[in-house]
């Protein structure tokens, strides 16, 4: 991993331009970061093409992190791992494909699977940036599975009892 950077390098996903990514540059903005927006057109080139583009964009930038989003992500993917001289702190996926996306399909239509995907990815959420000073930081919130640990962690109690 690169020096502690507040630059971050954003990609869109294949369908979208660019400016999609603007609600999560501004709400980083505000955390302090400096958003740098990467755009290709999507089915203009291969790949490899728009990776090479994004590191010479990224060159240019400096140490930065990324944030890729669906093809946005693949993207970044190929130019690090094509690209050595590109300078990459942290690296987020977001709905990239890397291992294909039917189990997230199949995994949203279900109560469960929807609680497991969570509304954090929601640029209108109001949990969207709750995490971005622990990620700048290398930390994160313990995902809490057992009984034990939820009730530990709980700091209200809301009993519903039916009349």
């Amino acid at each position: 991993m690169t020096q502690v950077t507040r630059e971050v390098v954003l990609a869109h996903g294949l369908w979208v331009p660019a400016m999609v990514m603007s609600p999560l540059a501004a709400r980083l903005a505000r955390s302090g970061l400096r958003c740098h927006n990467f755009g290709y057109r999507g089915r203009s080139a291969p790949i490899e093409a728009h990776a090479a583009r994004l590191a010479r964009f990224a060159r240019a930038v400096g140490p930065a992190h990324f944030v890729g989003h669906s093809l946005g992500g693949l993207i970044v993917l190929e130019a690090l791992g094509s690209e050595s001289s590109v300078e990459a702190g942290r690296v987020v996926l977001l709905g990239t494909p890397v291992q294909g996306c039917l189990s997230g399909r199949r995994l949203a239509r279900h109560a469960l699977g929807r609680w497991v995907l969570g509304q954090s990815g929601h640029p209108f959420s109001p949990h969207y940036d709750d995490m971005i000073e622990l990620w700048l930081n290398g930390q994160y919130h313990p995902m809490l599975f057992s009984r034990e640990a939820v009730e530990a962690a709980a700091r209200d109690h809301l009993v519903l009892r039916p009349e």
